[in-house]
Formats: structure tokens, sequence, C-alpha cells
């Protein structure tokens, strides 16, 4: 019964995961395409016609194709940021280190670096917290767990502490909706962005929508550090926490 239970919870938690951000996407949509794009201003459908459920769906599909994205953003930041270690790398070694080997430049660098998906697991493996988990695997009889991976024993602890699962699906949750968020507002200063080199008017441009597209620009970033927190607190979270 309680697994029946956990399966339900993790279903709708997955539902509303891809819910959100859908919903969110067509709402903003309909806020910024001109009309003219539009079926009596409702966006592309004519409800009327294929009834309000319909939204529900084009959510969820919504949804998945934003998460797509997400995933693709994840890759590309992460490329841009291997690449700018590896030039910062290179550039110590020759004439140009004075680019690279100042204050100001380390502080820079290890802030991207820090934007790095894997960044926080780095640090953390190398930890007291993280050691005691290990160490604690030891004491119960677990062999071959200095050769595991992060997530295997993450996977053991969250399974010997299944209590932890809902505070974990929280803050996944959370940090879900933050870095989705954040994929809109970059989607969206892309369309703007296109807007300006072609002709072609399909998001408004009214002083007052300048002005929305102004303010997203500063979210982003941080957006993308509250999801980071969060999804840092979600996979330490049965680490921390041993049973």
């Amino acid at each position: 019964m309680e697994d029946a239970l956990k399966s339900v919870k993790e279903f709708i938690w997955d539902i509303i995961g891809y819910l959100i951000p859908g919903f969110l996407l067509i709402i903003v949509f309909n806020l910024i395409i001109e009309p003219t794009l539009s079926i009596q201003n409702n966006f592309f459908f004519d409800w009327k016609l294929f009834q309000s459920y319909l939204i529900v769906v084009v959510s969820y599909i919504l949804g998945y194709i934003i998460y797509s994205l997400t995933i693709f953003k994840i890759k590309f930041q992460n490329f841009f940021i291997d690449l700018l270690l590896k030039v910062t790398i290179y550039l110590s070694n020759t004439f140009f280190k004075f680019f690279v080997k100042n204050k100001l430049a380390e502080y820079l660098i290890n802030d991207i670096k820090s934007k790095h998906s894997n960044y926080w697991k780095l640090k953390f493996i190398n930890s007291s917290t993280y050691k005691s988990a290990k160490d604690f695997l030891k004491s119960n009889s677990l062999s071959e767990v200095d050769n595991m991976e992060f997530n295997e024993v993450r996977n053991i602890l969250m399974s010997r502490n299944p209590e932890m699962d809902q505070k974990v699906y929280t803050f996944m949750f959370r940090s879900s909706l933050f870095d989705h968020i954040s994929t809109i507002s970059i989607l969206i200063c892309l369309l703007v962005s296109t807007q300006l080199f072609i002709d072609l008017k399909f998001i408004k441009t009214d002083l007052i929508f300048k002005v929305f597209y102004c303010l997203l620009i500063p979210t982003i970033p941080l957006l993308g550090n509250s999801k980071r927190i969060f999804y840092s607190i979600a996979q330490r979270l049965p680490i921390s926490n041993l049973k």
C-alpha cells in the first residue's frame, strides 16, 4: 500500500512538474504574441471549439518541450564553462597569463565555474559529510563503497531512509520549476532578439512590453542560482541524514 501511495505521489509530482511550466508558457505567449497570430485573441486555438480541457493537454506537451530545452540549456552551459576553463588553463601558461592571473579575473572565472551543473558535486564529494556517509555504509558491512559513484551512495541511503522522499521531491520540484522558468525567460529573450534582425513582427514591442523584456534579463541568473541551491539540497539530503 505504501509503495502504491508513493507511486501516486511521484506521478502527481511528475504531472504538476510539466503542467506548470507549460501553462506558464501559454500565459506568457498569450500576453506577448501579436494578436494577428492568434484566433480571436485566444492564442492559436479556438478554445470554444476544442473545449477548455485542451489547455491541460497543450500545457503538458509544452512542459515536455520546455524540459527538453532546459536539458539543452544545461548541456550548452556546461560546454561553454568547460571550454572557458580549458582556455584559461592554456592562457595561464602563455605570455597572456596576466589576463587570467589577477584577482578580478580569478573571481570572475570562479563565479562562472560555480554555474557548472556538477560544481556542487565536485565540492561535496570532498567534504567531511560525504566521507562520514561512506564510513557509515562501511560500518553496515557494505563492500566496495570507495569505488561507488556519488549517485550509488545516495541511492543506497535513500532506500534506507524513505521518509526523506517527500523532502527530496519538494526540493527537486522547486529546483526544476526555477530552471524551467529560467528557460522560458531565455526563450522569450531569444525571440525578441530574433525579431530585431528579421523583418517579421510577431512579438509585441510596446513600451510596457519592452520594460517586461528588460526585466526578464536579470531574472535569468537569479533563477539559475535558486535552481542550483535547491538542487544541491535535494541531492545532499539523503547523505546528510544517516540511518
